[in-house]
């Protein structure tokens, strides 16, 4: 567990775009309307953090008509799986490559058409934001005046984006701009593919924990990506675990104490990730193709700790 500076505790977390900009998801994604429909998908348990939001509309990659054009399942080997047999066939599926980009509203109409949607359900909601410091800044100093957002993630590391956040030096300055406009704790969102032992103890003092982004494609396979025709693409997953874990042991081994929030595919995986020295655990990919397991992961988890305490107290 993550208790931040504001009060608010982060143990388990919706990853950034999994529901979207406004907490409900994506209409197009029908295999997660039967777990709406009982009750398999329980948001209060999570904290939620929104897809990433830059100040300007971006056009980015993706279009709602034509999503699994930037979105495809994957093999452990690199293959693309379609989605009717990686739903049927899920063993089968490792990891889900995306090229999505920052496609977005912008923060203004956000403002207007998604946070009254946050508001209304009550969500409690990390926004999850990028682009230049003044831009930063703008996007922080309403940020604050805001009910039910309870943690800014500066994305330092979209994978799909060619970004101007190329060194430590410009990424602290991109934060401490963020905590002069705003009193909300930060966190900041890295990857495998940046010099992220070196960031981290850059901005160690600016921030309150540590969130791990997907990975470029040519990180993870020596094939060609599906995702060729934008840049790659990145990816997330259960093929991408070996390299989350060597972020986590590298961040810890180099004695950064900020707490650090680790991805999970299977429920082992949370044990592991607290094992190892993680502070909270975060739902992506996994939600995103098996709708119903972050509730099913986190209430199981919670029943093995009344279960232990019961035990603890008796003995």
């Amino acid at each position: 567990m993550i208790k931040l500076s504001n009060s608010h505790g982060l143990e388990f977390v919706a990853a950034s775009g999994l529901y979207g900009f406004d907490g409900q998801g994506y209409r197009w994604k029908f295999w997660e309307w039967p777990s709406k429909w009982t009750g398999a998908i329980d948001k209060s348990l999570l904290t939620i953090v929104t897809k990433t939001l830059t100040y300007p509309p971006t056009r980015g990659n993706y279009r709602w008509y034509a999503p699994w054009r930037v979105v495809k399942l994957v093999s452990a080997e690199g293959e693309t799986i379609p989605l009717l047999w990686g739903l049927l066939k899920p063993e089968l599926v490792y990891g889900v490559a995306n090229a999505v980009g920052l496609t977005g509203p912008g923060f203004e109409r956000w403002l207007k058409k998604d946070y009254p949607i946050i508001n209304r359900c009550g969500y409690k909601v990390i926004v999850s934001i990028t682009g230049t410091e003044v831009e930063c800044g703008r996007i922080a100093r309403k940020l604050n005046e805001l009910n039910n957002i309870v943690v800014i993630e500066f994305n330092a590391s979209c994978p799909n984006v060619v970004s101007g956040l190329k060194n430590s030096n410009q990424i602290k300055a991109t934060i401490l701009r963020i905590t002069e406009e705003s009193d909300l704790p930060i966190l900041i969102k890295i990857s495998y593919a940046q010099k992220y032992v070196d960031i981290a103890k850059e901005v160690e003092g600016l921030i309150e924990g540590i969130s791990f982004n997907s990975l470029p494609w040519y990180y993870v396979f020596s094939s060609p990506s599906p995702l060729g025709k934008y840049g790659g693409g990145a990816i997330s997953g259960l093929v991408c675990r070996k390299f989350y874990k060597r972020m986590l042991s590298d961040l810890v081994g180099a004695g950064v104490r900020r707490p650090i929030i680790m991805p999970v595919w299977n429920y082992q995986d949370i044990k592991e990730n607290f094992r190892l020295g993680a502070s909270a655990c975060s739902f992506g990919s996994v939600g995103f193709l098996y709708p119903g397991r972050p509730t099913e992961f986190i209430r199981q988890w919670r029943e093995e700790e009344k279960a232990a305490l019961k035990e603890k107290s008796i003995d």
